[in-house]
């Protein structure tokens, strides 16, 4: 069992962690009066502190926030879960003259540190292009790295890295990620 310790104004609430997925946690608490929702507490995980929020609370559960640069998941390959994710993006490469639009792609999942896509385009793996996609009613705009594509007869899938995204569209992705997120717990939890 792993715990976490939640410290705020001089009270503290342990909490078992249920589950973990990108960043947010799920705990169990015995005293859930204690939190509220949209509150900010001081989490230490290990010897991980970190300033964290009550996303959500159901009962004896809550969803607290956890920033992704933490790396509680050493030692995986992939950190952080992709979420699935079926809308169109457009990629564009840059030349001496500034953006130009390489193609459309078909978003097949994603994450704050890169998306997954299928689309007809060759794309280099030397090349940093710009990916502007729609989430959650969302414009996202950030620049990717190929890291890794596979080839099949009708498209090409690749997987990539999100090389560079400014602070405002990071808090974009943040909130779609963390949205898609709670409904998963949320589908999970009616079944």
């Amino acid at each position: 069992m792993e715990f976490v310790r939640l410290i705020s104004d001089h009270q503290v609430v342990l909490g078992q962690i249920i589950d973990m997925k990108g960043e947010v946690i799920e705990l169990t608490i015995h005293n859930p009066q204690k939190v509220q929702v949209n509150e900010t507490w001081k989490c230490i995980f290990y010897h991980y502190q970190f300033e964290t929020k009550i996303l959500q609370k159901k009962g004896f559960r809550i969803f607290i926030y956890a920033p992704v640069e933490l790396d509680l998941n050493k030692g995986e390959r992939r950190t952080l879960p992709r979420l699935g994710c079926h809308t169109e993006g457009v990629v564009y490469a840059r030349d001496s003259s500034g953006w130009w639009k390489v193609g459309t792609v078909q978003m097949i999942d994603f994450n704050i540190k890169g998306f997954g896509f299928a689309t007809q385009c060759v794309l280099s793996d030397d090349e940093t292009y710009r990916m502007d996609i729609r989430v959650q009613e969302k414009e996202i705009t950030s620049q990717i790295q190929v890291r890794n594509k596979r080839t099949y007869p009708t498209f090409i899938r690749y997987g990539t890295e999100i090389v560079e995204i400014d602070k405002y569209n990071l808090e974009k992705l943040r909130e779609s990620v963390l949205h898609i997120q709670l409904e998963l717990f949320n589908d999970l939890e009616q079944r």
